[in-house]
């Protein structure tokens, strides 16, 4: 008989702060595979369904997995792969890097000079403050550098892109006609 592994979140408080992991209890090495975001290996894991799921002050490397999941990395320079769903992501403070992955995914790269990354739906990425670069991909996207001189691509689909930042009222018009909703 094999057997399957047993997932726990475990909170610890450490020196420098508190911070959440995903445990393998009962496992072996082998079926305890870590996802990756990025070519890099997480260091915080949401489920397959909705997560709120909070960085640390360091550098994180946050996978959401499935589900509409929120996901904030606050401080350090963050990895943050969103997966499946209809996710909000806020970088925070910090050089991010940062895929939607599938789903109408709301990105905000944060303070720093950021990478975001749409993915295959009608997504909503806002640079905001730093020399950012964002990359709506596939779909319908809604592009906003923010206040420094950003690189912004929207890829295949009908993009509305704004080196600063668009009018509440294009914005929702945008949310409107391609059904994202903040």
């Amino acid at each position: 008989m094999t057997k399957k592994p047993v997932l726990a979140w475990t909170t610890g408080v450490a020196a420098l702060g508190v911070g959440l992991a995903l445990t393998v209890v009962g496992g072996t090495a082998a079926s305890a595979a870590v996802p990756t975001c990025h070519g890099k290996a997480a260091t915080i894991v949401g489920t397959g369904a909705a997560d709120e799921i909070e960085g640390t002050s360091g550098a994180d490397v946050i996978v959401g997995l499935g589900g509409d999941d929120e996901i904030d990395g606050n401080g350090g320079d963050d990895t943050i792969c969103g997966g499946t769903g209809h996710d909000e992501i806020d970088g925070g403070s910090g050089a991010d890097w940062i895929d939607g992955g599938a789903g109408k995914d709301e990105l905000e790269g944060g303070t720093g000079d950021d990478r975001l990354y749409g993915g295959t739906s009608n997504d909503h990425l806002e640079g905001e403050a730093g020399r950012d670069k964002l990359w709506g991909q596939d779909g319908h996207d809604l592009l906003e550098g923010g206040r420094d001189t950003d690189a912004l691509s929207g890829g295949r689909g009908t993009d509305l892109v704004a080196q600063g930042s668009v009018s509440p009222a294009v914005e929702d018009r945008w949310e409107h006609t391609y059904g994202n909703d903040d």
